[in-house]
């Protein structure tokens, strides 16, 4: 019998060098006892189900360049029709924030309701949470809206590229619990939006990644557009570029990218397909995507983490992202006690430790768009460090309590998550010491936390105890962001999120929308958790009644009695 595999081993190896689309069973599969491919250190492993892609001998290359910002389209839609000079608006006034002259944006109370900038082109306009009503369609049937919105002239989206509209949306459900009288209720979950995101692609056949390529409708009550984001430059063949690997090269490539990430776990390459790649730069370039998956030997059950990268078809145009590569970042440890102005966060990092970089590099992401944004100048890095149990419990005025804006990058679970890899360091979050939870009533600042992690805020549908499990948590805290099931630590949520936070965008209806657009969670990949199957990537957030639609830059006390309200992504 192992005659006869290493024959078939073989033949499928040699018919997939030619060009075919074959299972590729790479031949350190049989050189390792299946138990020691399980360990950390191991080699990096394929799936006996990865097919390598027919790759043509050269392929189109796209140069690209900014489109005209849709203002008439903007001006059409109750929350963009009075745009004007960022700087000159009632929320930039409040909180004394200056933006570039390029620009323009939409107050609505406690953040900017939209914005457009006329040098990149790209656009927003955030649904006001506080103030929709529950779908009375079924969401799938708002497609044709979102359509229509997409493939309007005003939005621009086509060029030599095209792209396809969501069959399936990801739909918005909200429930609310409240205290009254001592008695805490809840209702029950309702949708309230539907976004349908545009997929770019090249050719029929090569799906477009990348920043640079996104754009999405929220479709609300009474079909009515409630909010949309586009990020997408015109593109326009240019050439030809020339294939320059070979299989083996590409296969060599990834495993070298994947080998720091097996220090921590099984590292298993899952998919592997030939892909356009937009670093919202110049160009639009071929690359191959791969994605793998971490296992980490934990008890009771196995963890498992996901990332996503890219290695070059040809000569690069411009760098593509890469795994092994780590952010050279130092750390801070916020000594400085000056007082910050009016509406300036202190923003705090905090980053597990001894694991995969990709946390690292997307915190990175995170603070190079928010201090290169809009507002940059507001913010202050006051804290960049490897994360500690005792920076959310124990020492939590001098750490994470003491930050406006607080984002975490671990590996996680219902409520928690590992400061130290998986799975050690655990900061079980409603266990948060005395006094109990975060923000001014619990002596401290935090009024936004982002989990950057798998499944820490389960929706209500999945724990029905959500209510019970945050309600400590908020002491003063405003909003808390992160997802529900499974994501991709390398989906590049943060260097998004981050933009948007520095233009005033309110914090949960953009992470919802920012999430919801990336690349990485458009394939149907689903996963086993919990003994349920989900989706990669669903966003979930908890805010405080009356504050789901505060901007960062919002930091009011919060009285009277606890009132929350839950927001997820359907699966």
């Amino acid at each position: 019998m192992a005659h006869r595999s290493i024959a078939l081993l073989l033949l499928l190896c040699s018919g997939a060098l030619r060009g075919e689309v074959l299972r590729v069973f790479p031949p350190h599969l049989l050189e390792l006892p299946p138990i020691l491919t399980l360990l950390p250190g191991a080699p990096v492993q394929w799936s006996p189900f990865v097919r390598f892609p027919a790759i043509p001998d050269a392929m189109p290359l796209f140069t690209e360049t900014p489109n005209a910002p849709p203002l008439e389209l903007m001006a059409q839609l109750p929350g963009g029709r009075d745009l004007q000079p960022f700087s000159a608006t009632p929320f930039a006034k409040q909180f004394e924030l200056n933006g570039p002259e390029s620009l323009l944006a939409a107050s609505e109370q406690q953040h900017q309701r939209a914005w457009a900038d006329r040098d990149s082109g790209d656009a927003a306009m955030y649904p006001t949470l506080a103030t929709l009503n529950p779908l009375t369609e079924m969401p799938e049937q708002l497609r044709d809206r979102a359509e229509a919105f997409l493939r309007s002239r005003e939005l621009a989206l086509q060029d030599d590229t095209a792209f396809a509209v969501d069959e399936r949306p990801q739909v918005l459900m909200r429930a609310r619990g409240d205290e009254t009288d001592g008695k805490w209720s809840e209702t029950p979950p309702q949708s309230y939006l539907a976004y349908f995101a545009a997929r770019r692609y090249v050719a029929g056949q090569w799906w477009v990644d990348g920043p640079g390529s996104r754009a999405i409708v929220a479709i609300g009550h009474d079909n009515a557009v409630a909010g949309f984001l586009r990020v997408w430059k015109r593109a326009k063949q240019s050439g030809m570029i020339s294939r320059q690997t070979t299989l083996a090269e590409v296969r060599a490539a990834i495993e070298a990218q994947l080998r720091p990430a097996t220090r921590a776990g099984a590292v298993t390459v899952l998919e592997l397909e030939l892909v356009y790649y937009d670093g919202n730069g110049a160009f639009l370039q071929p690359a191959y995507r791969f994605s793998a998956r971490i296992r980490h030997r934990a008890y009771p059950a196995d963890v498992d983490e996901y990332v996503a990268g890219y290695v070059p078809y040809g000569a690069e145009k411009e760098p593509l992202p890469r795994l092994d590569a780590i952010a050279e970042e130092a750390d801070t440890d916020g000594e400085q006690r000056e007082e910050p102005a009016p509406g300036d966060p202190y923003v705090g990092r905090y980053i597990t430790r001894d694991d995969d970089p990709g946390w690292a590099n997307d915190a990175a992401g995170f603070w190079r768009a928010v201090s290169g944004g809009a507002t940059g100048a507001s913010f202050t890095n006051r804290q960049r460090q490897p994360a500690r149990p005792e920076m959310f419990v124990t020492a939590k005025r001098t750490y994470v309590n003491a930050m406006h804006v607080a984002l975490v990058e671990a590996h996680g679970d219902w409520g928690e998550f590992w400061t130290n890899g998986c799975c050690d360091g655990l900061v079980f979050l409603p266990s948060n010491g005395r006094p109990a939870g975060y923000g001014s009533a619990a002596g401290g600042a935090l009024a936004t936390l982002i989990l950057h992690g798998c499944e820490i805020i389960p929706a209500p549908p999945d724990d029905s105890d959500w209510a019970l499990r945050w309600r400590s948590v908020f002491r003063g805290l405003h909003n808390i962001v992160g997802y529900r099931t499974p994501m991709v630590i390398t989906d590049g949520a943060g260097a998004a999120y981050g933009a948007s936070l520095s233009r005033g965008a309110p914090v949960v209806s953009a992470w919802t929308q920012d999430v919801a657009s990336l690349d990485q969670y458009h394939r149907p990949r689903s996963v086993t958790t919990h003994d349920r199957r989900h989706r990669l990537g669903r966003a979930s957030a908890i805010a405080v009644c009356g504050h789901e639609d505060d901007a960062v830059f919002s930091r009011s006390p919060i009285v009277g009695p606890l009132c929350l309200t839950g927001w997820w992504i359907n699966d």
